[in-house]
């Protein structure tokens, strides 16, 4: 797994990134976050589809082993949108270690701003949960939310990322 990681991400985590290229991958994903609470909540976002994983409280410490609470809020919220258990186990399985990457296009950031935006709002009318790290209801409205890439072509995150796991 590959997660491209804002400045401010890898400030946080005190993280090394790799130089890898991520075009085309369906286990490449962008991360960011924001204070609420006085406790750090992420957004990470996948760069084909959109898909958003949403978790709340992360520790510094808990980047060694991201992969570990981001495999089973990846897995949650393939559950809650409805993915049959065959696709996403096939998923799960092939993720490998996770590799960091500085962010370097400028238009998936503004992406994945847009949508940590939106669930800033939507958090205003739902609140956090604060029991829980994994934001289940939070990432599920977000990846109803109808998407265009090129202002002709919309989608929403569900259905895209639907198609390509049934590519795999």
């Amino acid at each position: 797994m590959i997660i491209s990681c804002t400045k401010k991400v890898v400030d946080y985590g005190k993280l090394t990134t790799d130089i890898k290229d991520t075009k085309h991958d369906i286990y490449a994903w962008h991360v960011n976050y924001q204070v609420i609470n006085n406790k750090p909540f992420f957004i990470f976002m996948n760069d084909l589809t959109k898909f958003s994983v949403c978790i709340y409280g992360l520790k510094k410490q808990d980047f060694k082993d991201l992969g570990f609470d981001l495999y089973h809020a990846i897995r949650h919220q393939f559950i809650m949108v409805g993915y049959q258990a065959d696709l996403i186990e096939k998923y799960i399985k092939d993720i490998d270690e996770v590799t960091f990457l500085k962010t370097e296009s400028r238009k998936t950031v503004a992406r994945l701003n847009r949508i940590m935006d939106d669930g800033l709002a939507i958090l205003e009318n739902i609140g956090i949960d604060t029991d829980n790290t994994e934001q289940n209801l939070l990432a599920f409205k977000l990846n109803q939310m109808i998407i265009s890439e090129d202002k002709e072509n919309y989608f929403t995150p569900i259905e895209k990322m639907h198609d390509y796991l049934n590519l795999l």
